[in-house]
């Protein structure tokens, strides 16, 4: 499901795929395909095939193994190869146009143009479209959540009204286009090293990769790996990562935030459970910067109250109101911004405490998952879902969109 809406899963062992009938192809015309690709294993896997009655063909393509970048390859013109690739393990909105009249084929991603290309052959009169394989016996495997075709071009205020519409129905956003990423890790499709089965069951994670391409893996040690593919612990069906006693965490070296401002946003999805929180320095997210130095930590034995606590004039306790956050799912914003010289902490899109005494800057430093910075046994029995870095502090509008992603997303 995708924002508690179902969807069709198409699973390459399958061979899965959806086959429509005869289309008019004598007009112009407009596909939007909102889709999740999960897996690619050639690059002919295809997001849609059109094979018209001549047997020219239009695929949106992989073009390789190792991501979706969402090419187009076609008999009747040239590629489309989009610029920000890959598009690949979340939601995205695909949108295809063919011209007639103007002899264009332009292929946008959740509403911005990402490719155009100059064709001069003709379309067949009819078509079919396969959804989720070529025309021969690819099939990518992938959760199709909409498809609609159209007629013609849809013209741009129709164009805005749709794009928002599938957004706003799907909870879709891609934390690779927010400005400013330095880090995004997402426990639903883990894409890093997964070891064997550890004594006591379970499946150890040795390395979380940062799939914003910025490449700011975590990683842990033999005696600190969490369990992942948790399959008691799955939300909204997805998967998480389990953190299942306070001696396991992950690590990534010299994060790096040099040669920025001071601002930085830290966004989590995580459960953290009331079960053996003894001090207060078991910690959900953890930056070691000396001597400057911040922690999301439990504030209080026996509770999680979510206490970010620095020192050395980073910033003051920051405690918030209302009950402990703990026992189920929450999304915390952490807000550093280092214009207005602020420390904010949010929960679950409500505002909840702020301190006036953030001035230092921030340079290189360690970052650590459920650990403490100063010692790393020092975590939080927590299923950790998502994490975002941003290089900024952001708006008001930008939280209440990732909150909605994020909500949608895992049914929070």
């Amino acid at each position: 499901t995708q924002n508690a809406l179902n969807v069709i899963d198409l699973v390459e062992g399958d061979d899965s795929a959806l086959v429509s009938g005869t289309i008019d192809m004598t007009n112009s015309f407009t596909f939007y395909f909102v889709a999740k690709v999960k897996t690619v294993n050639n690059g002919n896997d295809t997001l849609i095939n059109i094979t018209d009655n001549l047997g020219q063909r239009i695929d949106l393509v992989a073009q390789n193994t190792d991501k979706f970048n969402c090419s187009v390859l076609s008999d009747v013109f040239p590629a489309i190869v989009p610029s920000g690739a890959p598009y690949e393990q979340n939601y995205m909105i695909y949108k295809f146009e063919l011209d007639h009249i103007n002899n264009t084929a332009t292929l946008s991603i959740d509403g911005n143009q990402v490719g155009q290309a100059a064709y001069t052959g003709t379309m067949g009169t009819t078509a079919t479209i396969n959804l989720g394989k070529n025309a021969s016996s690819d099939y990518l495997e992938c959760s199709l959540a909409e498809f609609m075709f159209y007629e013609g071009i849809v013209n741009p205020v129709d164009d805005a009204a749709l794009i928002s519409f599938f957004k706003n129905k799907w909870a879709i956003l891609d934390p690779r286009n927010i400005a400013d990423i330095g880090a995004f890790y997402d426990a639903t499709n883990i894409n890093g090293t997964i070891l064997g089965s550890p004594l006591g069951g379970g499946t150890e994670l040795e390395s979380l990769v940062d799939l914003s391409g910025n490449a700011n893996n975590l990683d842990s040690t033999p005696a600190y790996r969490p369990i992942a593919f948790s399959p008691t612990n799955r939300k909204n069906g997805l998967n998480a990562v389990e953190f299942d006693n306070i001696q396991k965490s992950m690590k990534a070296l010299n994060f790096p935030v040099n040669n920025l401002d001071s601002s930085m946003t830290f966004v989590f999805v995580t459960n953290v459970i009331p079960v053996g929180i003894t001090n207060f320095n078991q910690s959900v997210i953890s930056w070691n910067q000396f001597p400057n130095d911040f922690n999301i930590e439990a504030g209080a034995t026996g509770v999680f109250n979510c206490r970010a606590d620095g020192s050395s004039g980073f910033h003051s306790n920051l405690t918030p109101t209302g009950t402990p956050y703990s026992g189920a799912y929450h999304v915390f914003i952490y807000k550093l911004d280092g214009v207005a010289g602020t420390a904010s902490l949010i929960i679950d899109n409500v505002f909840r405490g702020q301190v006036n005494d953030y001035t230092s800057s921030l340079i290189q430093g360690d970052f650590y998952l459920n650990a403490n910075k100063a010692d790393q046994t020092q975590g939080l029995i927590q299923n950790y879902l998502e994490m975002m870095v941003i290089h900024d502090a952001t708006s008001t509008a930008q939280d209440t969109e990732i909150y909605n992603y994020l909500k949608g997303k895992y049914d929070l």
